[in-house]
Parts: structure tokens; sequence; C-alpha cells
């Protein structure tokens, strides 16, 4: 049931970020529901997450927030989680979020 759901967020993914190949940089996770795409966008990933929540009320984890003691951590990624139904809603809004920031 988790693998279904999981295999069907990554199309829904897949598909968004086709379309904004300017914005992000995709990578399918293998093996795993937690993905980490690159933010490419000018204003940074803290700035772009925090005006996400606070605007549009979608959550992604940039990866400030993160630390490793095996290496570096990027400072262009955020976290995505794609192991949970229910994510229509989600893309919509930020789909939305994303067209009010181009006008």
């Amino acid at each position: 049931r988790n693998c279904q759901i999981v295999d069907e967020s990554l199309l829904k993914w897949d598909a968004f970020f086709a379309r904004h190949p300017d914005l992000f940089d995709w990578q399918r996770p293998q093996g795993s529901c937690m993905a980490f795409p690159r933010y490419k966008g000018v204003d940074g990933v803290d700035a772009f997450c925090a005006d996400l929540v606070e605007r549009s009320g979608v959550l992604f984890l940039p990866s400030s927030i993160y630390r490793s003691a095996l290496g570096d951590t990027p400072t262009d990624r955020f976290r995505l989680g794609c192991g949970r139904r229910g994510l229509d809603e989600g893309i919509a809004a930020l789909e939305a979020h994303i067209m009010k920031n181009r006008a």
C-alpha cells in the first residue's frame, strides 16, 4: 500500500518538475520516499520555503535546517516527502504560488 502511494506521488512530482525546469533540478529518490530537489531561484531556498509556507501554506524544509557529520549540507535543496495521500491539493497550491510569483 505504501509503495503504491510513493509510486503515484513520484509520477505527479515528475510531471510538476518537468513543467518547471527553470526553477528546479529533480532527481527521483532511489528506494526512498524522500527527495531533495534543488531550487534554482535567485531568492534562495530559505526565502523560497519561508514565502511558500507563509503565503500558500505549503511546507518544504530547506536544507539549512539539516547538519551532517559526513560532509557539508547543500545550501540549495529542500526536503520533499512522497509517502502521503492528498498530494494533488498541495501541488495545486505550489503551482498557484509559482504562477503568482511569475506574474
